[in-house]
């Protein structure tokens, strides 16, 4: 459910929260072109994905705490390599190294951005659902891109009114 978040609250949330920049590909439709809806013509999937990425990495200094959690740090934009970086497999290891990058750090909340909301955000092995159980989680919805299946919208609009889900807008990018 959606949660308007005080400033004072956005600065907490920086200060002792992981970003997890989830599956930010460069060029999507290359790398798993069966994967691209029919719907979308030649160049749509990764422009739909561009926006969003230009605005994560724009609002990078922000953020304090990062790792990508992707399946290849080839594959992520050039802005980006220069994070922290888990990768996909093997399962046990990356939540693993995100476990320890969260004790390390003292760190208590996990914030989601990236790709895509309604899918890999949610059901990766280190997204929401799993680490819900360990740590407070939000997924930020001015820094996600939902997968744009023919009826997105109508599951984007369930899942952000579910009380299932945390989500946070930040009061810069309104």
């Amino acid at each position: 459910m959606s949660k308007a978040v005080t400033l004072d609250r956005t600065k907490n949330l920086f200060a002792n929260s992981l970003w997890i920049i989830v599956d930010p590909w460069k060029n999507q439709e290359s790398l798993y072109p069966k994967f691209v809806p029919v719907h979308l013509k030649p160049g749509e999937l990764n422009a739909w994905n561009k926006t969003v990425s230009d605005k994560i990495i724009s609002f990078l200094p922000s953020m304090q705490h990062v790792i990508v959690y992707t399946d290849d740090k080839n594959t992520a934009p050039e802005e980006l390599q220069h994070l922290d970086f888990v990768l996909h497999l093997p399962t046990d290891y990356a939540c693993s190294s995100i476990d320890h990058y969260m004790k390390q750090n003292n760190l208590r909340s996990i914030i989601y951005c990236g790709f895509h909301e309604q899918e890999c955000i949610l059901q990766r092995y280190c997204g929401y659902r799993n680490m819900q159980v360990h740590y407070e989680c939000y997924i930020c919805e001015d820094l996600v891109c939902p997968y744009p299946y023919n009826d997105w919208q109508m599951v984007v609009e369930k899942q952000r009114a579910s009380e299932l889900y945390k989500y946070i807008r930040l009061p810069e990018l309104r």
